[in-house]
């Protein structure tokens, strides 16, 4: 089965609720920390996190999305950004991503068959397990009795696996300029070549204690020094 990783910043309320998780699983979980806005310097179009400069288009941004990126979706989108890394540095052929805000919708035994049935990673890119309304998903192509292709990547990012071979493309040209799952849904947009998976049992929901992720809650609390770089809006 495929490692899996929780995303959850250490000084969360939800980095307890994490570890519990964990502790009682019987599946390859571990914990990932969050990247919290507080270790992060921003200078225009410039990200310094630990040693590493990331390009921050602002310009597409604004174009996009007609103001700057949160704290929380900086600190999300970094999060998910460092998981793809670490699937390609440890060389793992997927991993199966959940934010600190999920929960599982059944048994570990019917999580264990559906994943034990997932394609092979070679041959495809992200494959989502959240719930989500069945619009929307639209069925491409029919996989096996566990799966099936669709179009794209769509919003939400609290369930999904993404294979080396995505995280590797995605790292060799990453710019920020969205949120995470807006991130992947612009990268496979309108391009056949990107293969997209769906399980038709969906075994991760949002927990009922989230209304927001502690990623973008404890994020949220960026420095009013700060304010300018995350308020600026595209004008006219």
């Amino acid at each position: 089965m495929i490692p899996t990783f929780i995303i959850s910043i250490l000084e969360s309320q939800r980095n307890e609720r994490a570890y519990q998780i964990v502790k009682n699983s019987t599946l390859p979980i571990s914990i990932f920390p969050g990247v919290s806005i507080n270790e992060v310097k921003i200078e225009g179009d410039n990200i310094y996190y630990c040693n590493e400069l990331i390009h921050y288009n602002r310009e597409k941004c604004l174009n996009l999305h007609n103001r700057l990126l949160s704290p929380g979706e900086i600190g999300c989108a970094l999060s998910n950004y460092k998981l793809y890394q670490t699937c390609v540095q440890q060389n793992l052929s997927a991993i199966l991503i959940l934010e600190d805000d999920f929960e599982f919708t059944t048994t570990e035994t019917e999580i264990c068959e559906i994943l034990d049935n997932l394609p092979d990673p070679s041959n495809f890119d992200l494959c989502y397990v959240q719930t989500s309304p069945p619009d929307k998903y639209p069925k491409i192509k029919p996989y096996n009795k566990y799966f099936y292709q669709t179009d794209r990547a769509y919003a939400r990012t609290h369930g999904y696996i993404i294979t080396n071979r995505f995280a590797r493309e995605i790292l060799k040209s990453f710019e920020l300029h969205s949120a995470a799952d807006g991130y992947l849904a612009r990268k496979t947009q309108n391009d056949s070549s990107y293969v997209v998976y769906v399980s038709y049992q969906r075994f991760v929901g949002l927990s009922t204690l989230a209304q927001e992720s502690d990623i973008e809650r404890v994020n949220s609390r960026a420095s009013l020094d700060n304010s300018d770089i995350f308020s600026a809006r595209r004008l006219g």
